[in-house]
């Protein structure tokens, strides 16, 4: 993990990287979650919600 401003950046051991803006106490944008969510830990929002 690093960060750099408001961005923290996340690297699983597997080389998957993903940054997230860090903006307070403001929620992460739902379209930027959906996209985390399909592309970053490939998977679809069902199975991602039922773990």
């Amino acid at each position: 993990m690093r960060q750099k401003g408001s961005h923290i950046r996340f690297v699983h051991q597997d080389g998957r990287k993903t940054t997230i803006p860090d903006h307070g106490s403001k929620n992460v944008p739902r379209g930027l979650l959906s996209k985390i969510i399909r592309y970053d830990l490939d998977m679809n929002n069902d199975d991602f919600w039922s773990r």
